[in-house]
């Protein structure tokens, strides 16, 4: 076998097909730099095993020397053999539009005979082939799949394995990147969600789904944040602007919920995934042993392990552990302020909000860390539940550090003492040390989530003062690659443009060594932890500083560009990840919400001002405690009032569409059918007794079966 070497001519590589992913291996040498045998030998029987599995494989080491690079792709034919037996499912049109229309496509099984009718969103003229998301997810099913179904087995070389990942498909990846952030892209937002689904899958999809979702909900209140904002500016404290505006942000957060998940059942249903965690395969870190499930008839991977519960028992008390020490070091720069600056003003107490954001770096950092070692240990068998627990313990555990200090100054601060020591606001207004502290923080919050993480991301491309020479040194011949491509764009009739173009072709290999480079994505957890703490600091604290709902629709119109950026330019190319939902984000929003209706009602009725001008708090006379007794009523009657339109909204708005109605129904149909066809095929009594088994054991599942035994 000879090895292809990027960086020498070879005119046997000119026309191959780009690779659809890219295997690693480590090449270990001797002390004369020959290759070792027990590398060299492993090389050769993966590349074995891939061809036997009718793939199209070539390789090549590294610039170094220490590792090699494999290609994997298949031809038309095969990917065509692998669709049918995975039963892929792809886009199909029964007219074809350029145009989305729930009408006319949908996602079904691949059929060779009805190949002419799936559709391909980055391909509208010549013949119809697959997406590069389907081939890499063809490709990787044929790595992974046994010998006996014509596959190459790859798990059992995964301990030799560096690193394994999918190429970007140029021209693809350029009509996202120009339709994300580019020419094309809108500046009021908007993102191209179906090309994103097509080119990274639903999980991707989604996450920009909801943040496009949220931006348009976001931009109209606003403009009315903006109005409520320059009338407590003139006017010089909170007016009875303050109390509407928190009313119209919380009927805001509660139409987010309600109208997302409208949305999300409408795309779960065109994606043809609302079965997904059903069917979802173990993690391949799950430990277990094959135990007979009565239900599905099959073995099945389940924990036996008696020592699971027990971590996860453990696990729960370490999070309230941690949530007590966290947001107890939170908290220490505003009761500090509160004990030794009693006479403080807004400047202290900007500086001190600054201080505790400082803090909150590492606090997050660090708790971060812990839910993921936390969900680590309790042995999750599917990735659906593994991310639910992940996402719910990362989020709690974040919670009261990050909004802690501003709901002590909000609600308690100016009611507390601490030995003997009445604790105060910044000039005896907590209402203002609330908006000071809430301006701060999230200033800070966005200039850490844009800036930094661009920069971080940037940073790690950046040549060391050691390799500054080798990075001058290659900038010649990047000039001469780039010249040679511009020489391309305008192919002279000669001999020596095809020689150049042929060597332009080797060097265009050295692109899986570059992604290899690249920091590797890890998944939306992170972006969708960001967008929900800045939903937080949004409806949790509304009336105290509108115009962060303004900043906030501005940070998403920046995030859903700079998120798009950072997958197609600093990130290598993630893995296909399905998906149905957003998982227990949901949870969270549902909480977030319910939250956000109880903190705004009591910083209306006891933090604010705004009400205090009028009798409203008269009702039960002039006494102080009458004036407490108005007050808990008020706040009691707004809080029911919010949720009584909750409720209202909930039951006015479905979750689920006509349209997606009937689609389950005719899919529920055509599964029966088929399920009819396969039974009336088996004639054999055993069979007959394993469906009446199952008919008893699981009727919903089974009871179109009943009359057919």
């Amino acid at each position: 076998m000879e090895e292809h070497n990027p960086h020498v001519v070879d005119t046997d590589m000119v026309g191959f097909t780009p690779a659809d992913y890219v295997i690693v291996l480590p090449q270990k040498r001797d002390d004369y730099g020959e290759v070792l045998k027990r590398s060299y030998n492993l090389l050769v029987l993966i590349v074995r095993n891939l061809l036997a599995a009718k793939l199209e494989v070539s390789w090549f080491p590294s610039t170094c020397g220490k590792m090699v690079f494999i290609r994997a792709s298949a031809n038309h034919d095969r990917l065509v053999d692998e669709a049918e037996r995975v039963e892929l499912q792809r886009r199909q049109q029964v007219r074809f539009k350029r145009e989305y229309d729930p009408d006319n496509e949908t996602f079904t099984e691949f059929q060779r005979a009805e190949e002419h009718t799936f559709f391909n969103t980055f391909k509208m003229n010549g013949p119809v082939t697959f997406t590069s998301l389907e081939r890499q997810r063809l490709v990787l099913s044929i790595m992974m799949a046994p010998y006996a179904e014509n596959g190459a087995q790859m798990q059992e070389y995964a301990p030799y394995i560096s690193d394994m990942y999918p190429m970007h498909d140029e021209a693809e990846v350029q009509v996202v990147m120009e339709l994300s952030y580019g020419p094309r892209a809108h500046w009021y937002g908007g993102c191209p969600i179906r090309e994103l689904r097509d080119y990274f899958g639903e999980e991707v999809a989604l996450h920009f789904a909801f943040l496009d979702f949220e931006t348009q909900w976001l931009s109209s209140l606003a403009l009315g944040a903006v109005c409520v904002q320059a009338d407590q500016f003139l006017s010089g404290r909170d007016t009875l602007a303050t109390p509407i505006f928190a009313l119209f942000a919380q009927i805001w957060a509660i139409c987010i919920m309600e109208f997302w998940v409208r949305k999300e059942n409408t795309l779960k249903s065109q994606w043809n995934v609302e079965n997904f965690e059903e069917t979802e395969t173990t993690r391949p870190e799950f430990k277990g042993a094959l135990m007979y499930n009565s239900v599905s008839g099959i073995d099945e991977m389940t924990d036996t392990s008696y020592w699971t519960p027990f971590k996860r028992v453990c696990g729960h008390l370490a999070i309230v552990f941690t949530i007590l020490i966290a947001t107890s070091i939170a908290l220490a720069p505003t009761l500090a302020r509160s004990y030794f600056l009693e006479s403080a003003d807004y400047l202290g107490v900007a500086l001190v909000a600054a201080a505790t954001y400082l803090l909150l770096i590492p606090i997050s950092f660090v708790t971060k860390r812990i839910a993921l070692w936390i969900t680590d240990i309790e042995n999750h068998r599917t990735e659906t539940e593994y991310q639910d627990n992940l996402i719910f313990k990362t989020f709690v555990l974040q919670f009261m550090p990050i909004y802690g200090p501003m709901l002590w100054t909000a609600f308690v601060q100016d009611k507390a003492t601490i030995k003997g020591h009445k604790i105060t606001c910044g000039k005896d207004n907590c209402f203002g040390s609330l908006s000071v502290m809430l301006a701060v923080q999230f200033t800070l919050y966005l200039i850490n989530d844009n800036v930094v993480d661009i920069f971080y991301l940037n940073a790690r491309h950046l040549p060391s003062c050691g390799s500054f020479c080798k990075k001058c040194s290659s900038v010649c011949r990047n000039m001469r690659r780039r010249f040679r491509r511009w020489l391309r764009d305008v192919p002279p009739d000669t001999a020596e443009y095809d020689r150049l173009v042929a060597e332009d072709a080797i060097y265009m290999a050295s692109i899986e060594e570059s992604q290899l480079k690249k920091h590797p994505y890890p998944g939306p957890l992170s972006e969708y932890n960001e967008l929900f703490i800045q939903y937080g600091y949004i409806f949790l604290f509304a009336p105290a500083f509108p115009l962060v709902v303004a900043f906030g629709w501005l940070n998403n119109l920046a995030r859903i560009q700079m998120d798009a950026f950072k997958l197609c330019e600093l990130h290598r190319r993630p893995q296909y990840t399905c998906a149905e939902d957003i998982g227990s984000w949901m949870v969270v929003l549902r909480a977030l919400s319910v939250v956000s209706v109880i903190s705004n009602s009591v910083i209306v009725v006891y933090t604010s001002n705004s009400l205090d001008d009028n009798d409203l708090f008269d009702i039960f006379g002039s006494s102080d405690d009458a004036h407490h007794l108005a007050r808990l009523a008020v706040c009691m009657g707004l809080e029911h009032i919010m949720f009584f339109v909750r409720f209202l909204i909930a039951e006015a708005v479905p979750d689920i569409t006509i349209h997606v109605k009937e689609e389950r129904k005719k899919r529920a149909w055509e599964k029966a059918q088929e399920e009819m066809a396969l039974f009336k095929k088996h004639d054999d009594e055993n069979h007959a007794y394993v469906i009446r088994q199952r008919t008893n054991e699981a009727p919903d599942e089974y009871e179109h079966h009943i009359d057919e035994i």
